[in-house]
């Protein structure tokens, strides 16, 4: 039977995984720290979240300040030239 690449990694792929969760399933061994990693896990993301909000505050708050205050419109300069000022004094 002849195979085309994808197929054939695809096959190759799902041989070597189907071995190898038996391999590493006889060496795993029972730990009752799963308290402390989730403990260290949740302040992990505690500490990504306090530093996220603050960033997703300015975003909102820009993104609102621009929707809301509308543009000024620049005022017209008027501008002299040499002429016109010593005809003036």
């Amino acid at each position: 039977m002849k195979y085309g690449l994808t197929q054939g990694l695809m096959v190759t792929a799902t041989l070597v995984l189907g071995t190898a969760t038996k391999a590493l399933a006889a060496g795993a061994r029972q730990d009752s720290s799963s308290a402390f990693v989730y403990g260290f896990l949740s302040l992990c993301a505690l500490i990504a979240l306090a530093q996220l909000l603050p960033a997703l505050g300015r975003m909102v708050q820009r993104a609102s300040s621009s929707v809301t205050e509308p543009e000024h419109e620049p005022e017209p300069v008027v501008v002299r030239s040499q002429a016109q000022t010593s005809r003036n004094s």
